[in-house]
């Protein structure tokens, strides 16, 4: 909320796809098709080893270069966020971070009630608003471009859930082009990246209840459940349709039981039990199948990555449990 957002939009800039968790997602392709490495570095691919050789589940040498190279510039920097700010190749203001730390600031006033601190919440609400103010003028495509130079929140009207300009109108879900995208600093435009990122934001609660409906038959849609091809009805990590899915390549097309959970409790937030109960069901059979992995084969649901792996376990409690404590509050 300070040095990632000298913006103060109250959404995070990443300067580094690991950060996002999202490592090899075609989200960040064009970004790093704009770094040029100037010296190679030496270094043992650990993740290799991890995935016992099966090197076409993990992302690409080409792009690990990048990514360790990243990190040299990085230490070049010596961390100084202010520097990497000003100078860094690869500044993007990332969906699935924004929407996960939105929803954590709303517990964190929960927890200031729990421990009688509700008087000192000053700034966590502060933090709400700015999200609340730029969350659709950062990450829904309008007409116009965004201007980065506001140094006060207060300078950001809330973006509408429609958009017009002339006779031309974008609403939400009117097709898959107007869904939620990450929003480059560098480029000053948005990643037109049909990802499983599209879909997070149904988590924060901040979708207007007049376009729920139509967002939500997007998440429903065939291009993400494939149906009669997909063995699961939990959702992939890309667009089914699109020429960069790749079914067994890390963020690329399998399906994760991380993003699939944040999707499921906001369709639970919004009421759509049945929904929900589809990814969860498709959740309970990937693992069923292969057990605790790391993510899954859409089609298949043959377990890859990681074995034994403790957020796709902890969460399959969670599913089990079934409190709904993970319903993020209004």
């Amino acid at each position: 909320m300070t040095e990632r957002d000298p913006e103060k939009s109250g959404l995070v800039t990443i300067l580094h796809p690991w950060e996002s968790g999202l490592d090899d997602s075609p989200i960040w392709d064009d970004a790093l098709s704009r770094i040029k490495i100037e010296r190679l570095l030496k270094f043992e691919r650990l993740d290799v080893i991890a995935v016992e050789g099966a090197k076409e589940t993990i992302p690409s040498d080409d792009m690990y270069n990048k990514f360790i190279y990243m990190i040299e510039l990085m230490k070049q920097f010596n961390y100084d966020e202010q520097k990497m700010h000003q100078n860094f190749p690869f500044k993007i203001k990332d969906i699935i971070f924004s929407s996960i730390l939105y929803v954590a600031n709303k517990y964190l006033l929960k927890i200031a009630d729990i421990i009688d601190e509700s008087n000192s919440t000053d700034d966590i609400r502060e933090w709400l608003s700015r999200t609340e103010q730029n969350f659709y003028k950062y990450f829904f495509p309008t007409l116009q471009p965004i201007s980065t130079t506001s140094t006060s929140a207060s300078n950001s009207a809330t973006p509408p859930a429609t958009y017009k300009k002339g006779s031309e109108e974008r609403r939400l879900g009117m097709t898959e082009d107007y869904l939620f995208y990450d929003y480059d600093l560098i480029s000053k435009n948005w990643i037109m990246k049909k990802t499983i990122t599209s879909l997070v934001p149904i988590y924060t609660g901040l979708i207007p209840k007049d376009d729920i409906d139509i967002f939500v038959k997007w998440i429903t849609h065939a291009h993400w459940y494939g149906e009669g091809r997909c063995s699961t009805l939990a959702l992939p990590s890309t667009d089914l349709e699109e020429t960069y899915f790749k079914k067994v390549t890390y963020w690329r097309g399998p399906v994760w039981v991380n993003t699939n959970w944040f999707i499921y409790l906001g369709l639970l937030k919004y009421g759509y039990q049945d929904a929900a109960q589809h990814i969860k069901d498709g959740i309970f059979d990937v693992v069923s199948k292969s057990g605790f992995r790391e993510y899954y084969d859409p089609f298949t649901g043959e377990g890859f990555g990681g074995k034994s792996f403790s957020w796709t376990a902890a969460l399959v409690i969670d599913l089990i449990k079934d409190k709904g404590i993970g319903i993020p509050p209004d």
